[in-house]
C-alpha cells in the first residue's frame, strides 16, 4: 500500500499532506541512513553541520504524519476487531454455539479483513520506529560533531601530537619482539632450557 492510499484510509484528515513529498521522504531514508552510520571525517566537520539539518527536516516532515498514519491505523484495528466480534457473537448465538472470548479472538485473527489491517498498522508502525531511530542517531551525530569541533579547537589532531595507527603498530610489534626475545633468553629453538 502507497502512502496515497495511506493517507485515503486515514479519512482524509491530512488534506494538506502531498503523499508525493512523503514519498520523497521516505526515499530519503535510506541515503540518511547511510549518512548516520557513515564515520564523521574530523577534517570535514564544516560539511557534516551543513547536511546535517536538511536531514532532520525530512524527519521532523515525515514522523508526525507517519505517527498520525499508525494511530489512525491502530484505531481501525480496534473498529474492525469490534465489527467482527458483534458479528461473530449472533452468528455464533443464532447457530445455538457457545461462545466463548477465546473462539472470538481466534476469529478475528482469521479474518481476511482484520489481517490486512493489522498489517498496514504493523507496516506503519515500523516506519514510525524507523524514523524515529533515525532521529535519535542524528542527534548522536550532532552530538558527537559538536564534541570532535572541541576537541579539534583544543588542538588534539595537531600534526606533532598525532600518532598515526602504522606508528602504534610497530610500536607494538617492536614491544612483543623484545617480550619474546627476554622470554626466550637461555633457551633453545623449541623454547627448552639449554
Amino acid at each position: 500500500m502507497n502512502v496515497k492510499e495511506l493517507l485515503d484510509l486515514a479519512g482524509g484528515k491530512l488534506e494538506k499532506v502531498d503523499p508525493e513529498t512523503v514519498e520523497r521522504c521516505l526515499d530519503l531514508t535510506e541515503e540518511i541512513r547511510s549518512y548516520a552510520a557513515a564515520p564523521i571525517d574530523p577534517y570535514a566537520l564544516d560539511e557534516e553541520l551543513q547536511k546535517l539539518p536538511s536531514y532532520q527536516a525530512v524527519l521532523a516532515e515525515i514522523i508526525p504524519i507517519y505517527s498520525y498514519l499508525r494511530d489512525v491505523l491502530k484505531e481501525k484495528c480496534g473498529y474492525v476487531a469490534s465489527e467482527l466480534d458483534e458479528e461473530i457473537r449472533s452468528r455464533f448465538e443464532s447457530e445455538g454455539r457457545r461462545v466463548t472470548e477465546k473462539l472470538i479472538e481466534n476469529e478475528i485473527l482469521r479474518d481476511p479483513s482484520y489481517r490486512d489491517i493489522r498489517s498496514m498498522y504493523l507496516k506503519a508502525k515500523y516506519v514510525c520506529d524507523v524514523l524515529n531511530g533515525l532521529e535519535k542517531v542524528l542527534k548522536e551525530r550532532r552530538d558527537s560533531i559538536e564534541s570532535l569541533g572541541d576537541l579539534f579547537a583544543h588542538g588534539y589532531w595537531s600534526l606533532q601530537d598525532v600518532k598515526t595507527s602504522e606508528t602504534l603498530r610497530r610500536e607494538f610489534l617492536k614491544k612483543e619482539a623484545e617480550a619474546t626475545e627476554k622470554a626466550m633468553e637461555g633457551k633453545d629453538y623449541y623454547g627448552e632450557d639449554g
